[in-house]
């Protein structure tokens, strides 16, 4: 079955994942079957870390929890193809709009928009079947660009957020231990410092990470150091009343 622009989204995005972890580097050819097989995100990490897993390279491994994001991700960057048109909007104005939700540069956009040019110079009322086919050929390789730089684009933003949460979850393990798993770096450590007592009502999130090492920092200086009883070494001195004149070697 053929996939929706989603899907091959989606597909594009677990192939860049997938490539360099690979023993033959390379994605599967079984991705779009395990897509029109499997409908949530779950679902097609699970078949695709299940598939994937005797073939890593040395070394390598695939997070489950990062394939997930990486296709809830890809899903956000494209809309669904009946809302793809809005009412006045062209071809061309769409693939603009796909490229800028994704965060693609404008310096992509542009050359995008460049090669899109002569598809808007045709005359759109015309009847005449060699500038459809002519216009065909302009639109469906620009699409794709915009696809695969949507999914380029999710991959990264999806590998950089598991990697800052990862990061998070280390960085408060001194302060109240393992967390559970959480959507942003930016939840771990507000629950850190919620769960320590901190007050960081009107603090911008920016400023988390060193407040929890501020609360770690606390938390160990109340750490009781142990003192001598005096009533031991008092028992002990009335018991060796002699002991301090003692004296090494003869």
């Amino acid at each position: 079955m053929k996939l929706d622009r989603k899907g091959v989204a989606i597909r594009a995005a677990l192939g860049a994942y997938l490539k360099p972890r690979l023993a033959q580097d390379a994605a599967p050819k079984e991705l779009t079957a395990i897509l029109n097989a499997n409908k949530s995100p779950k679902a097609i990490a699970q078949a695709v870390a299940k598939l994937c897993k005797p073939r890593l390279a040395a070394d390598m491994e695939i997070e489950p929890e990062e394939l997930v994001e990486i296709i809830e991700a890809s899903e956000q960057t494209v809309e669904p193809e009946e809302e793809q048109k809005v009412a006045g909007d062209s071809d061309e104005e769409a693939i603009i709009s796909l490229l800028r939700e994704a965060g693609v540069s404008e310096d992509i956009i542009a050359k995008i928009a460049a090669s899109l040019a002569p598809s808007a110079a045709m005359d759109e009322d015309s009847e005449d079947k060699d500038d459809k086919k002519e216009k065909d050929k302009v639109d469906k390789p620009a699409m794709d660009a915009a696809i695969r730089l949507a999914a380029d684009a999710a991959t990264k933003k999806a590998a950089e957020n598991f990697r800052a949460v990862r990061e998070a979850e280390q960085a408060v393990r001194p302060l109240i231990g393992d967390v559970v798993a959480m959507d942003s770096a930016e939840d771990v450590y507000r629950t850190a410092l919620e769960q320590s007592g901190v007050d960081i009502d009107g603090v911008h999130p920016s400023a988390f990470p060193s407040l929890v090492k501020m609360a770690i920092s606390q938390k160990d200086n109340k750490r009781p150091v142990i003192a001598q009883d005096s009533d031991s070494i008092s028992e002990f001195e009335k018991a060796f009343p002699t002991a301090g004149k003692l004296k090494r070697g003869f």
